[in-house]
């Protein structure tokens, strides 16, 4: 009598247990620290310094939004791609953020979450010729402003290697150089090419070659693909587009073209 109460009892907490959300050990862990460590990209488009140097714009926002879905505190460490990578491989760091395209994320053989953002590449160039190229093998012999470690460096590799990279650090001094005819043209995202081009824009001089069409690529979130928290940082962003956080700092920022439906 005993041995069958025993097996029905283990037979009722397996039933119990077969519906039970699996837990992440990762996500606990950042959960009892009460932090999560953003190391995040201050040299891309998506993410700059507000007055007192801290990260700043539509990136480091909805990685405060992310936290606090986890309710956890984020704290921000400025870095590079290529010094975000290291620091999630030696787990100086829990998660990767700004700017951060999934093909920058396999080669850097990280896990990357769900998009979040669709990104638009576009070739900038002085205003009155804007809408003379057709193709992008009219720059091919060209001086290209491209963000160092981006993905308009690594178009501009792939699509014009006959074509001289002048690399800068970010989009605002991309610009410059092809005002101050230090470039022909740049390679930059078309959110925030279009914000600050043509009328009403800081760089009213210069406009987006509507007629070149450059490839897309889609906005993640990195993470070692040895760290396991990926399944916390995908739900903390469906839970964050279904509520319309998304979509209100994309309007904020001027990105609600970029956005991913669904």
């Amino acid at each position: 009598m005993k041995k069958l109460l025993c097996c029905l009892l283990i037979l009722s907490l397996t039933a119990l247990c077969v519906g039970c959300k699996k837990k992440d050990p990762a996500l606990e862990q950042v959960k009892a620290a009460g932090s999560l460590t953003v190391a995040v990209r201050v040299d891309s488009v998506m993410c700059t310094l507000d007055a007192a140097g801290n990260p700043d714009g539509f990136d480091a926002e909805l990685a405060k939004a992310v936290g606090k879905q986890m309710g956890v505190e984020v704290r921000f460490q400025r870095t590079t791609l290529e010094e975000g990578v290291a620091l999630l491989q030696n787990g100086q760091a829990d998660c990767l953020w700004g700017g951060i395209t999934a093909e920058e994320a396999s080669a850097g053989e990280l896990a990357a979450s769900s998009p979040y953002l669709m990104r638009q590449q576009c070739l900038v160039t002085m205003a009155d010729k804007a809408k003379s190229y057709n193709n992008l093998e009219e720059f091919a012999a060209m001086r290209l402003a491209v963000i160092s470690g981006e993905a308009g460096e690594q178009l501009a590799l792939e699509k014009l290697p006959e074509a001289q990279r002048i690399l800068v650090t970010s989009g605002e001094e991309a610009l410059s150089a092809v005002a101050e005819g230090k470039a022909d043209a740049a390679i930059l995202d078309l959110s925030f090419a279009g914000m600050q081009t043509g009328e009403g824009g800081a760089y009213s001089q210069l406009g987006v070659c509507d007629n070149v069409q450059l490839p897309k690529a889609a906005y993640v979130v990195c993470v070692s693909p040895d760290g396991g928290l990926l399944s916390g940082i995908n739900d903390a962003l469906a839970k964050l587009e279904a509520d319309g956080t998304i979509a209100a700092l994309a309007d904020k920022y001027h990105l609600t073209g970029a956005l991913i439906a669904g």
